[in-house]
This record gives structure tokens, sequence and C-alpha cells, in this order.
């Protein structure tokens, strides 16, 4: 049964990748990285920032240290967002709404920074129905290694077989795979990602889609 769920952010409670996609690119075009955007989507989304510019200093045998790119990327990241109207994704307080009132324990588990996660679902107005925001940040391996959800599930002291994920990429479904969880897919066209790692596919958070998951994770 499951009694703790964690949603992913970007992509999931929030379409920002048009945000991060704009940011990342002027910042490759800084670097002189020419990341295209096909390489980009099968690769990049969903991977911690500091995992994508290690692989670029590597490829690229850039002469910045990753430390300084992190905090270049991550400033300017933050600063997009602070300065853009935000709003959650169609369906997606609903959703929160209706599991928060089923008594399920409720987590953010994002490749993000703490900073950026706490900034957008303050924007969202989605505070209260989390019990904890939690960062790819905080853990030794971002994913698709399964170490993020394992401590939320640790936080909540929920077995890895009692949570159900939601994700958006191919990366944040492989860590689920590999925690041991079952996972609901958000499957974006415009984001290219493999699904098949999802026990359930949806296209957002219509009112038909909202159902179908709650009735999938009633029933693992």
């Amino acid at each position: 049964m499951i009694e703790t769920v964690i949603f992913d952010m970007d992509g999931v409670l929030i379409d920002s990748e048009p945000i991060h996609q704009r940011v990342n690119q002027a910042f490759f075009n800084k670097l002189g990285t020419p990341v295209t955007m096909d390489f980009y989507q099968k690769n990049f989304i969903g991977l911690p920032v500091e995992q994508m510019l290690i692989y670029l200093k590597k490829e690229y045998s850039l002469s910045e240290t990753v430390p300084s790119m992190l905090a270049e990327c991550g400033r300017l990241l933050f600063e997009d967002f602070e300065r853009s109207e935000l709003v959650p994704a169609a369906g997606a307080k609903e959703l929160l709404a209706s599991l928060k009132e089923q008594g399920y324990n409720l987590a953010v588990g994002s490749s993000s920074s703490s900073e950026l996660i706490r900034l957008i679902v303050r924007k969202l107005g989605l505070e209260s129905y989390f019990d904890h925001l939690v960062s790819g940040y905080e853990v030794e391996r971002g994913k698709p290694h399964p170490d993020l959800f394992l401590k939320i599930a640790g936080i909540f002291g929920s077995e890895p077989s009692r949570c159900a994920v939601i994700e958006d990429s191919s990366l944040g479904l492989e860590a689920a795979w590999n925690a041991g969880m079952k996972a609901v897919g958000v499957n974006n066209p415009a984001s290219n990602q493999n699904m098949a790692r999802a026990a359930v596919t949806v296209t957002g958070f219509a009112p038909e889609e909202r159902a179908l998951i709650e009735e999938s994770i009633r029933s693992w």
C-alpha cells in the first residue's frame, strides 16, 4: 500500500522546461559549447546541473571550474524564475489537494537546488501541500541513481515499495525504478522522454488522468 507520493517539480508541477532551456542554452553559448536541442533533451533533462557541467567541462576541455560554473548558472536560473510569472501545471493543485485529503505523505524530489525549489513552490502557492522539499544537491548521486528518492522514503520512514513517484523525465523514471518504487510518467511529447519505466503514463492532470493516477496509487 502506498503511503508516500513524491513529485518531481520541473515538468510535473510546472511547465518550467522552457525557462531551463533558455537559461542553459544562453549559458552554453557563453561557454562556447555547441549543445544541440536534441542532445539536451535526450541527455540533460532531469539531470542535476552539476552533472551536466561536469560532462561539459570534460567534453569541451573548459578552463572554468565546475563550482564557478555551477554558481553562475544557478544565479542566472534563480534570477529568471524570480522575475517570471509562474503558474502550476493545470490540475496539479487539485491532485495535490485530493492526495493530501486522503492522508498521503507528499514531498517534492527535484534535481534543482533547495533555494530554487523553495522559490518555485512558494510562487506556485503549493507550500501547504508538501511535508518536505528535497533537492538532488542533498545526496551524493543524482538521477538516474535512486539516492534522492530513497532519502525521501527515509525521511518519512516509508519502505520504497510504499512510495510512488510522479516524474516526466526518463532519468527520473529510471531513478524511481532503481529505488524500487512505482512511477507515474507525465509524458510531454515536446521533451521526447522515454516512458518505459513508468507503470502508468499520462499526458497531464486533466480530471480523467487525475482519477487514473489516484486509482493506480491506491492499487499499488
